[in-house]
């Protein structure tokens, strides 16, 4: 097995990410289940969510907390990648869109999570 990744390390990585990618990482705790599950504001080539909480409004002011510290506002947002259907991953993926206009991108297959918005602003990636 190997070692943990020190500190400083995972510090330098974080920081190589935001700065040279603009990858933000937004952890946000479930109260269903009691762990964090990642999101990621990532700036270029546009303000792209990728994975989006469940649909609550304590999730999407826990969501809008962590793109505001990565120097965006929810209103900014211009994409979100769903990268697989569980209901912690795409929740909120039909209200940002209602409140952005951004188009939704979900795995191909015709798998498509029942909260993201019509099909006209659906793209399937295969």
């Amino acid at each position: 097995m190997g070692k943990a990744m020190p500190d400083k390390a995972k510090a330098d990585i974080t920081a190589m990410l935001q700065e040279e990618y603009g990858i933000h990482k937004i952890s946000i705790a479930s109260r269903m289940f009691g762990f964090v599950v990642n999101r990621f504001c990532v700036a270029k080539p546009l303000p792209t969510l990728v994975d989006v909480p469940p649909d609550e409004s304590v999730y999407l002011n826990k969501l809008q907390s962590g793109i505001r510290k990565a120097g965006y506002s929810i209103g900014d947002v211009r994409r979100i990648i769903v990268t697989h259907p569980h209901f912690d991953h795409f929740g909120l993926a039909k209200t940002i869109a209602e409140m952005t206009g951004a188009e939704v991108w979900v795995p191909g297959g015709g798998v498509s999570p029942p909260s993201v918005p019509d099909r006209e602003n659906v793209v399937e990636n295969s």
